[in-house]
């Protein structure tokens, strides 16, 4: 007998504690939740406190995802598809037409500058002159290929992301 009684304290001990919680039903229709008990229809509902060994939902069925993780996975892949249009429709085209336009003005400035090259006079003054216009015409190569390096790279960068996202052939 008092090995049960033992045993029966234990399980008593041992188990969670729980509360009623009561869901009235009022003439109106209405729901509510209170710890009384209903004067009209209701239920009990035993609710227990968690106890914190019971596995998490996507623990429970593996590859499941939670409500949050798929909401955060949905803007991931919505925010990826934003950036995949933005590139092919406007970046990478931007950038390539960014560096045919550079090549255009530097074209127009080298051509500027050969046909100013040439009306010179032979005297100190002329030949003075044509050097100056060779050394405008080398400072505006140089920097014409720097700003060509810069715009090739960067649309280089634009189209290797686009294609990371699945975009640009």
């Amino acid at each position: 007998m008092k090995k049960s009684m033992v045993l029966i304290a234990l399980l008593t001990l041992g188990s969670a504690p729980a509360w009623a919680v009561n869901k009235c039903t009022g003439p109106d229709g209405k729901v509510v939740f209170q710890d009384a008990p209903c004067s009209g229809r209701g239920e009990t509902i035993i609710v227990r406190p968690a106890s914190g060994s019971a596995p998490a939902r996507a623990e429970a069925m593996p590859g499941a995802m939670t409500e949050a993780q798929r909401i955060e996975a949905a803007v991931a892949e919505s925010q990826k598809d934003r950036r995949r249009r933005e590139l092919v429709e406007r970046e990478v085209p931007a950038a390539a037409s960014a560096i045919q336009v550079n090549i255009n003005q530097c074209q127009e400035e080298q051509d500027r500058l050969e046909r100013s090259k040439g009306q010179y006079v032979q005297n100190l003054y002329g030949k003075t002159d044509a050097a100056q216009k060779a050394a405008e015409q080398a400072a505006s190569a140089a920097r014409c290929n720097t700003k060509d390096r810069e715009l090739r790279e960067r649309h280089a960068l634009l189209l290797a992301e686009c294609r990371k996202l699945g975009g640009c052939p």
